[in-house]
């Protein structure tokens, strides 16, 4: 079943953030009056004739069809087991294969196609980081030659209900975070 924004906006556009790079969000925290965006990715690598969906949220049909002009979704890449979020629609209308880092396959609650190990490079483009211990664990994906970095949840910005201004870019919270030491560890790999 394909699913699409609830308020349906025929003028919503992917926001373009660099060669190969595009974004469209998802607005939470409206109804405690600190709104904020969730952000999705897509990451075209043309020499593989790959587009690769990264924690895809809700999107509008426009932007969907932005999407395939670029060229059908190919893969989705999940940081974290609860970043499934679309993605089970988006594999029914693309055929989009589900990737998730082998140290959390077994944590998820739907049928993955595929695994990814912390250290590789997708298609030539996107670098894969295994971040543990910040905020639970996740894998940043890292588009080194446009020096693009999607993180799931280990970094907010603009996040009035964390304490986050919108000038801002913090860890996202230290209730989340049980060892400061392990953590810091993890950090330093990006």
């Amino acid at each position: 079943m394909w699913i699409m924004s609830d308020t349906e906006d025929k003028s919503t556009m992917l926001e373009k953030i660099s060669k190969s790079v595009y974004r469209w969000v998802e607005m939470h925290g409206e109804a405690r009056g600190e709104p904020y965006t969730w952000n999705s990715y897509a990451v075209d690598c043309p020499e593989s004739q790959v587009l690769a969906l990264i924690d895809p949220l809700v999107m509008s049909e426009a932007e969907a069809l932005e999407l395939d002009a670029i060229r059908p979704p190919t893969h989705i890449l999940l940081s974290c087991e609860y970043h499934v979020r679309n993605a089970l629609a988006y594999r029914e209308r693309w055929g989009c294969q589900i990737l998730v880092s082998v140290q959390e396959k077994d944590w998820y609650d739907i049928d993955v196609d595929g695994t990814f190990e912390d250290g590789a490079c997708l298609w030539g483009k996107v670098n894969l980081v295994y971040v543990p211990d910040v905020v639970f664990k996740e894998t940043a994906f890292w588009i080194k030659q446009e020096r693009v970095l999607v993180v799931g949840d280990l970094l907010a910005g603009e996040r009035l209900d964390l304490g986050v201004r919108d000038e801002d870019l913090a860890v996202i919270g230290p209730k989340f975070i049980d060892d400061l030491g392990k953590a810091r560890g993890s950090l330093e790999r990006l």
